[in-house]
């Protein structure tokens, strides 16, 4: 369980910045 808590939380930290970066790459080409 701890592992798979583990992986759903590093899944998300990298989702989230992917997301940061594809917004300032938008505010930046605007």
């Amino acid at each position: 369980m701890g592992k798979t808590l583990t992986g759903n939380q590093s899944m998300a930290n990298r989702n989230r910045i992917e997301w940061l970066t594809f917004d300032n790459a938008l505010k930046i080409s605007d």
